[in-house]
């Protein structure tokens, strides 16, 4: 303690030496580098080193080179997965972590080196997976969740939920549901979608990937997945229509899927079959992790209204028929936002809808499945204004609301309270991905859910790590 102590102070006087002490400027310097990307000694306990977005992997599992493209100095960073022990910066490369390191730009994930890491810069060889398929796999983690590991996870998007509006309406006590959603677990009306593009399937593409839309200047070209249509066309996937440096694009569904979980897509809109056709048997990725569960990722693909969607997916959760679910209710973008306008009384009548469709959700997994078995990961793609959302730069787009229900998660939390030091509140402004100071984002969702079930972050991911409850 003494001694990061010590480095602490040090650290702190190189901070003020480079004027680093406001969180709303871009932290570059002439002839690049990010002075205040470092380690921070007082970091929480899930990682031994905190910087921006913990890239224990983040830059695609960036190993030494892409943290040297990053971050302008030749360390690396601690690995986290479904636990840590808090390794120590390692500046001859490679990755520190809670046990072995997997070699140059390896993961590891407190155990032996994995034939699941990564290679050196981040890039996995297939632009994905590394070059045996497989996901990487995690020190105590394998095939269903340990004991003492919640069984069941659900993300929730709601499509088009602006935090300015749903503050007002929880402030008036109109919305009992996503009250009692934020006295469950932990929550924040400040956090944001992707900086450049703020429309439905890009954004759900992070979700379910954890990488940026675009590409993120001073990071390698593997990091974002590159989907930026708003629409679905025949024979298009995430894979030959978004990043042309990756041929393959994994995302929650395959870890949760290779691990053994049963998966399901359950959506308010008929263009998510993007998802469904990326991820079948034909597209979808080799399992090589354990038990071969096959390519098709998603085994059950629904397109629901959002009333038979909520009972659909309570059903299937306590049933068993899903074990890892997203869940896309899209009324308030479509059709009520575009056509009436965003917080418009038609608005309003229809959140209140939908949160009395939140409340019987909660109520059926609360009676029928014991709390400590269940995770629920909500967020926004977006907010709006007037009859869109299309301008990234507008407050009312960019502020979207994050909660996190789970085990280990405290009741009524501010969810930045429990994330000081890996993700920061951004208050009113919009901070873009170079900035270290980095808010919670859509794009951390489904990363979330698979942590707290104890499996590894998507590879290739940069919004991770997040180091929740259990």
């Amino acid at each position: 303690m003494e001694t990061r102590f010590r480095v602490m102070l040090a650290l702190a006087g190189f901070l003020t030496f480079f004027g680093c002490s406001s969180r709303d400027e871009p932290l570059s310097i002439p002839g690049g580098g990010y002075p205040c990307d470092q380690p921070r000694a007082a970091a929480p306990p899930c990682t031994g080193v905190t910087v921006q977005y913990g890239v224990a992997g983040g830059l695609g599992d960036l190993g030494a080179a892409g943290l040297d493209a990053r971050a302008g100095r030749a360390g690396a960073a601690a690995s986290c997965g479904g636990s840590c022990d808090g390794g120590d910066v390692n500046h001859t490369g490679g990755l520190a972590t809670g046990g072995s390191s997997g070699g140059a730009g390896a993961f590891d994930t407190g155990g032996s080196p994995t034939t699941g890491g990564l290679p050196t810069g981040g890039a996995p060889d297939t632009g994905g997976f590394p070059s045996t398929g497989g996901a990487a796999t995690v020190g105590g983690a394998g095939g269903a969740a340990s004991p003492s590991r919640p069984s069941r996870a659900v993300v929730i998007s709601f499509d088009g939920l602006a935090s300015r509006y749903l503050g007002e309406m929880l402030a008036a006590g109109s919305l009992p549901a996503f009250q009692r959603f934020r006295d469950l677990g932990a929550s924040t009306l400040d956090a944001r979608p992707d900086y450049e593009v703020t429309v439905t399937l890009p954004n759900h593409t992070s979700m379910l990937t954890g990488r940026p839309v675009t590409a993120v200047p001073g990071m390698p070209a593997e990091t974002h997945h590159g989907f930026s249509a708003n629409g679905y066309s025949e024979g298009v996937t995430l894979h030959n229509g978004g990043n042309p440096a990756l041929s393959y694009v994994p995302s929650i569904f395959d870890v949760a899927h290779d691990y053994g979980y049963r998966t399901c897509l359950y959506a308010g809109k008929e263009k998510f079959v993007l998802f469904d056709r990326s991820y079948d048997a034909e597209h979808g990725g080799p399992d090589l992790t354990g038990k071969d569960d096959g390519r098709d990722k998603i085994d059950r693909f629904l397109v629901l209204e959002s009333e038979a969607a909520f009972d659909v997916a309570a059903l299937d959760l306590v049933q068993g028929v899903c074990e890892f679910m997203f869940l896309h209710i899209a009324d308030l973008d479509t059709p009520v936002g575009h056509q009436y306008g965003w917080n418009s009384p038609e608005w309003q009548q229809a959140i209140m809808g939908i949160d009395t469709m939140l409340g019987e959700f909660l109520d059926q997994l609360v009676l029928d499945i014991e709390l400590e078995q269940w995770v629920i990961v909500a967020t926004a793609d977006h907010g709006g204004e007037g009859y869109d959302h299309s301008n990234p730069t507008l407050r009312a787009v960019y502020e979207i609301p994050f909660f996190a229900v789970g085990p280990g998660i405290p009741a009524g939390a501010d969810l930045y309270d429990l994330l000081d030091g890996r993700r920061w509140d951004p208050g009113d402004t919009r901070p873009g991905y170079d900035f270290y100071y980095q808010p919670v984002r859509d794009g951390d969702a489904g990363n979330l859910a698979l942590e707290m079930l104890g499996l590894p972050s998507v590879p290739g991911s940069l919004m991770r790590e997040l180091c929740l409850g259990g």
